[in-house]
């Protein structure tokens, strides 16, 4: 585990790559693309609270549903216009995480597990699936406009407008950012000692209780975040949209990916449901329908073979690699295995 530093040259190349892959693409590919950009928000929202806080919650496609649902009242119902609707949901969604963040204070592990999946089926029993709130026919959300331009998704045939997909692009960047600022600071190793030992941590002048409030409150924005941007792309929202199974799905990609690098959360929102990979795998392989089957072997696979995910082991290659080459190389003239004397003289010094 290591403190994420912000590099602007690759984040700009990668920003930039993304940004051209969405303008040369189109239909079900942008919209794919689009959308393992979202799904990056929502694995990242599961870094946070687990990959750097150690603190296992399976209630993040709750809180999404939740910035989601508020989204469509404060837009259709109150007018509020984007970013604000989007500032607001997900601050609401925070505070849900900070309130389901009490248990925490008293168990961790498996407990705390349990805990925040029975918080996620009350909110997807009496929120989601309540007809005075959430009616049959979906919560309508309005399209985001900014300075009279149109952000909508769609327009006409074209399913995904290359305008909404490059303000997920910005949204996006914007989010992964202020992470990185803030766990690259004091609030990232707070986090970490919590993660590491809670009693050391305690003993040591850090506030466990308040370091985890923020822990699961920021999880909980960033996850707000993403349901707010999901609406969008949807243009209405239904409890089908943030069930719990499709919370334990986006944390098994993120487990794949890596859940303790922001590189990680990004791998799983390219290999996540209804990403990229799953529309390459349902249009030109057909073999949308196995997807969660081949996710499913590919988790178990990553697990025992590779437990730090895909992000680990390729950071762990490139660290190899420039240790490598950082090495000094031999003198001339020498040879760095060791000759028969050397051998004799190591065996009789052990004997």
């Amino acid at each position: 585990m290591r403190i994420p530093r912000f590099r602007p040259i690759p984040a700009a190349v990668v920003a930039v790559a993304t940004g051209v892959l969405l303008a040369v693409t189109s239909g079900t590919y942008r919209f794919g693309l689009t959308y393992s950009i979202i799904l990056m928000l929502l694995a990242l929202s599961y870094v946070v609270i687990t990959g750097y806080l150690g603190q296992i919650s399976l209630a993040q496609a709750a809180f999404a549903g939740a910035a989601g649902f508020m989204l469509s009242k404060v837009t259709a119902g109150w007018g509020l216009p984007f970013p604000v609707a989007l500032v607001f949901c997900s601050l609401v969604a925070a505070g849900l995480g900070m309130l389901v963040a009490l248990p925490a204070f008293r168990i961790r592990g498996a407990q705390l597990a349990i805990v925040t999946i029975a918080a996620a089926l009350a909110i997807e029993r009496f929120v989601f699936n309540n007809y005075s709130l959430t009616p049959p026919s979906g919560n309508p959300i309005a399209n985001p406009t900014l300075f009279g331009l149109n952000l909508g998704v769609r327009e006409g045939s074209d399913i995904a407008r290359l305008s909404f997909s490059l303000t997920v692009l910005v949204v996006a960047a914007l989010v992964v950012w202020g992470f990185i600022r803030l766990a690259s600071g004091d609030t990232g190793r707070t986090f970490l000692a919590v993660r590491a030992n809670e009693r050391a941590a305690a003993a040591s002048g850090i506030n466990v209780r308040l370091t985890k409030l923020v822990g699961f409150g920021l999880s909980a924005f960033i996850a707000g975040v993403a349901g707010c941007l999901i609406g969008y792309s949807a243009g209405q929202l239904s409890a089908e949209s943030f069930t719990v199974f499709v919370g334990l799905q986006v944390l098994a990609v993120a487990y794949l990916g890596g859940i303790t690098s922001v590189g990680g959360a990004m791998i799983a929102g390219v290999i996540g449901p209804l990403g990229i990979v799953y529309v390459l795998l349902h249009n030109v392989f057909d073999f949308g329908d196995y997807y969660a089957l081949i996710s499913g072997l590919a988790l178990i696979a990553t697990a025992i073979v590779n437990p730090v995910g895909v992000a680990g082991e390729a950071s762990r290659i490139a660290d190899l690699l420039r240790s490598r080459r950082s090495r000094p190389p031999a003198p001339p003239g020498t040879d760095s295995a060791p000759n028969a004397d050397d051998r004799k003289v190591a065996v009789s010094d052990a004997g």
